[in-house]
Parts: structure tokens; C-alpha cells; sequence
């Protein structure tokens, strides 16, 4: 049921009446299913949510006593963002050279940022689409992710790293 309130929530922001939509449905797999098929954005951004939701362990870290005040989520700022992160990664552990951000506003207060730098170059024994073995060179991403509240002046931080880390990250 949380799945189908975020489904509506954000459908809604978008202009998008999604609970008269599905309400005709069946179970909430089968609502889903259709807000997969007719909605794809909204499925998309809904899962990314969804996962930020439910990030928990020794990775997070909340920081209180901010500011209360929206921050700048300009596209320009958002870049210098992804470029900032992805710096800091180069130069404090050479990964990171390339580095973007992807923003949303939820709910019209949580400030959410989805930052992917580039993770070490690595190379991968893979078969292509015509079962030739090949070796393959790979740039994978990581993830690390920024929920900011103003009205509450709290930042929360996913990164995996030591306490060091992740003070620096939220300096950034």
C-alpha cells in the first residue's frame, strides 16, 4: 500500500490523476502494472524514491541543526554538485571522474539528490548477442544520496565510507 501512495503522490505532482485510474484494478501488483505500462516516468521516478525510502544501515547518516532554508536547485548548482562529489572521489580515492546528479522535490519540502560517480574502471568476461566470449572494459557508477529538509534543517547521507567520508560529503 505504501508503493501504490507513492505512485499517486508523485503521479499527482506531475498533473497526472492516478488514483480513479487504477482504483478499477485488482490488487496492488496489478495497479502497478499499470502505472508501469501507462506511466512508465512515474514508475521510474517512483522507484528510485522507493529505494531511497528504505536505505537504512551503517551507510546512513543524518545530520541535524542546518540551516532552514531551500537550498539552490539550479540546474547550474546541480552540476557544480556532481562536480564537487565527483572531485572530491578523484582525489581522495581516484574514482569519480565524471560524476552527475539527479534531483527531485518530493512531497514540496524533501530536497532529494542522487549523485553517481564513476566507479573504478574494471573488465568483465561477458558474451555478446552472438555467444562470443569476449572481455569486456566496464565503467560502473556508485551511488551516493543527499534528502535534505528545510523545514527541519536535516540531511540525510548514504555513502558507503568511514565517518571522514561522509563529513566531507556532507560539507559538499
Amino acid at each position: 500500500t505504501e508503493g501504490i501512495r507513492t505512485l499517486v503522490e508523485e503521479a499527482t505532482l506531475q498533473g497526472i490523476a492516478l488514483a480513479p485510474e487504477i482504483d478499477t484494478h485488482g490488487g496492488l501488483l496489478d495497479k502497478a502494472f499499470v502505472v508501469f505500462l501507462r506511466h512508465r516516468k512515474v514508475f521510474d521516478l517512483c522507484t528510485i524514491l522507493n529505494y531511497a525510502d528504505h536505505l537504512s544501515g551503517r551507510y546512513l547518516r543524518k545530520r541535524k541543526g542546518l540551516p532552514k532554508k531551500q537550498p539552490d536547485v539550479s540546474d547550474a548548482a546541480v552540476k557544480e554538485l556532481g562536480r564537487a562529489i565527483g572531485a572530491y572521489y578523484w582525489e581522495t580515492q581516484g574514482r569519480g571522474r565524471w560524476c552527475e546528479v539527479d534531483y527531485y522535490l518530493r512531497r514540496d519540502r524533501d530536497h532529494y539528490f542522487f549523485a553517481y560517480p564513476k566507479d573504478y574502471t574494471d573488465t568483465a568476461v561477458e558474451w555478446d548477442d552472438q555467444g562470443k566470449r569476449e572481455r569486456r572494459r566496464r565503467n560502473p557508477a556508485f551511488e551516493v544520496v543527499f534528502i535534505y529538509d528545510p523545514v527541519d534543517g536535516t540531511l540525510d547521507l548514504y555513502a558507503q565510507g568511514d565517518k571522514k567520508l561522509k563529513q566531507d560529503l556532507q560539507t559538499l
